[in-house]
């Protein structure tokens, strides 16, 4: 029965609110015949919700700090973007060191182990979320990028 209550938690945690979801277990309770079992349910589900919320925190203050969301001064942005189209040209380097290597496995017949591949993926993960931090960054800083632009322009001395 305990896993019945829980499998519909899983099903209806996705569509109903925490109030909702509070009273949807509360009214399950009298569906519960052990108290114990109820007990361990609820401090279950609670921890996924502690945890699940602690995860999707410290992942968008992760994100805001790679993306530099609070920070518009051209004298960061400029050097940190500088620095990540960097670290993609490295990751370029490592994804065609990566190339190179499957094409000479295959020539000579070597079969790599499981972690060659898993390092592949890892790596192809690095370069998507670098490609995606350098987009956000444009995009969220070009404001920057136009002042920039606007001040460089050739100016006649005297003027």
């Amino acid at each position: 029965m305990l896993d019945q209550v829980y499998q519909e938690y899983v099903s209806e945690r996705r569509r109903l609110s925490d109030f909702k979801l509070s009273l949807f277990l509360i009214k399950n309770v009298k569906t519960v015949k052990n108290f114990f079992q109820w007990t361990y349910c609820m401090i279950s589900i609670s921890i996924e919700v502690i945890m699940l919320g602690i995860f999707a925190k410290v992942s968008n203050l992760c994100w805001q700090g790679l993306t530099l969301k609070h920070i518009s001064h051209k004298e960061i942005v400029i050097p940190y973007l500088l620095f990540v189209v960097m670290a993609l040209l490295f990751e370029l380097f490592l994804v065609a060191l990566f190339s190179v290597s499957c094409f000479v496995f295959y020539f000579y017949g070597y079969s790599p182990d499981f972690v060659y591949y898993v390092s592949g993926a890892i790596l192809l993960f690095i370069l998507v979320i670098t490609v995606s931090i350098i987009i956000t960054i444009i995009v969220r800083h070009k404001m920057i990028f136009i002042k920039n632009a606007s001040e460089s322009s050739f100016r006649v001395p005297g003027d």
